[in-house]
């Protein structure tokens, strides 16, 4: 695992927050992946501020909920 996640993991472990807001499919995607390994328990929330969203905020199992500026991004 590389430095740096490692160290954001720590900090989330550390800090335990009541939910986390996901505005990069990344950090959501790393999270989800903890969290289905059960090493996280807050809900992830995914908002996507791109004006377009991409396939790599499509994955239903990473977000508890997910929003984005229209109702229609999701659909592009």
């Amino acid at each position: 695992m590389e430095p740096i996640v490692a160290s954001l993991l720590e900090l989330v472990r550390l800090r335990r927050p009541h939910a986390i807001i996901c505005t990069h499919f990344l950090l959501l995607n790393l999270l989800a992946r903890e969290k289905r390994k059960g090493r996280l328990e807050a809900p992830l929330y995914a908002v996507v501020t791109d004006y377009t969203g991409h396939i790599y905020w499509m994955d239903p199992y990473a977000a508890d909920r997910d929003g984005a500026a229209s109702r229609g991004e999701f659909i592009k």
